[in-house]
């Protein structure tokens, strides 16, 4: 009898996470969709939105993913954008690693190197091509901790890629049904802001151009602090 009382409440509650899990996730990207004018959405990785668009004139990808690799901890929502930049060599930064990261290029490249000056000694650095070095230096212009979402840097050939940490999952959904839920706004003019700003800064500073201030980068207005909790 217990179990017959206590099924539709326990099939309520996996019908209301489905629902909150993916229809709410639709509008996840709407604060990039309103920064960029003309973009698209379409479904990426996952079943959670992607937009494809531009940025001062070069194609920019951006997409979701919902990382549940490491042990002990909720799901974090990262937000990937791939932004097509012409560079001659490859480095790959990984701030405050845990070893269990899916979107690292580092196993594929040739070496390991310091980390830019000023950036906290955990960073990992791997390098491809005799023109690293350079880029390297160039980085110790930019300060890490005014990007706090920025969780990995790739600069490639062909593209700058940003992954930038956007939100835990929410504890009671996951924890009862395993489902990784995120929050409508978890994806808001902060997290946008702040990754528009680090994809100048980081490119203007590979290049060797000037780097601007945050306002002077940033596209939206909205709070730029990191919405990820510490602790879980």
């Amino acid at each position: 009898m217990l179990v017959l009382a206590v099924a539709p409440l326990l099939w309520w509650r996996i019908k209301h996470a489905y629902r909150t899990e993916h229809v709410g996730r639709e509008g996840l990207l709407d604060s990039f969709l309103a920064a960029l004018p003309g973009s698209t959405v379409d479904k990426g990785p996952q079943g959670l939105p992607q937009l494809r668009g531009q940025l001062d004139g070069a194609a920019l990808l951006v997409s979701l993913h919902s990382d549940t690799l490491a042990l002990r901890t909720l799901p974090t929502l990262r937000l990937e954008v791939r932004w097509d930049r012409t560079h001659n060599a490859v480095v790959d930064v990984m701030l405050d690693p845990s070893g269990t990261e899916y979107f690292s290029e580092s196993s594929e490249l040739g070496g390991r190197a310091a980390p830019p000056e000023g950036w906290p000694d955990t960073t990992i650095v791997q390098i491809s091509g005799v023109e690293a070095a350079p880029i390297i230096e160039r980085l110790s212009r930019v300060d890490p901790r005014t990007f706090p979402a920025l969780k990995h840097i790739l600069i490639d050939r062909d593209e700058l890629r940003l992954t930038m940490n956007c939100a835990r999952a929410d504890r009671q959904t996951y924890r009862v049904l395993r489902s990784a839920t995120f929050k409508p706004d978890a994806v808001g003019p902060g997290i946008v802001s702040q990754t528009m700003a680090a994809l100048r800064t980081l490119e203007a500073a590979v290049s060797g151009a000037p780097i601007l201030t945050m306002e002077e980068n940033t596209i939206t207005a909205g709070p730029t602090a990191n919405p990820n909790e510490k602790d879980v």
